[in-house]
């Protein structure tokens, strides 16, 4: 696994034919616009946004729904006398 992320990370500044006649070496004359074109091509800002607005909206939606439930449990009688451990395992999927 090692030999495969170092292959990995060489490979990136590499050109092709340098790819395939020296696969596990460092490259000889590093080509960082790889790393543009990579980001242009994959449209990574688009990507990158669509990951902070889900993740936000995820814990958003968690927090409100805990509080809810937490404050379901605080005031009902018989949620003062339960005890964490059996609300944990009822929790889990």
């Amino acid at each position: 696994m090692i030999l495969f992320t170092k292959n990995f990370k060489c490979a990136i500044v590499k050109e092709n034919n340098e790819i395939f006649s020296r696969p596990f070496s460092f490259p000889l004359n590093p080509k960082w616009d790889n790393y543009s074109t990579a980001w242009e091509a994959a449209d990574v800002p688009l990507h990158m946004l669509n990951t902070v607005i889900y993740a936000v909206c995820s814990v958003a939606g968690v927090t409100i729904a805990s509080a809810m439930t937490s404050y379901v449990i605080a005031r009902i009688e018989k949620g003062r006398k339960m005890q964490l451990p059996p609300i944990l395992l009822e929790s889990t999927p």
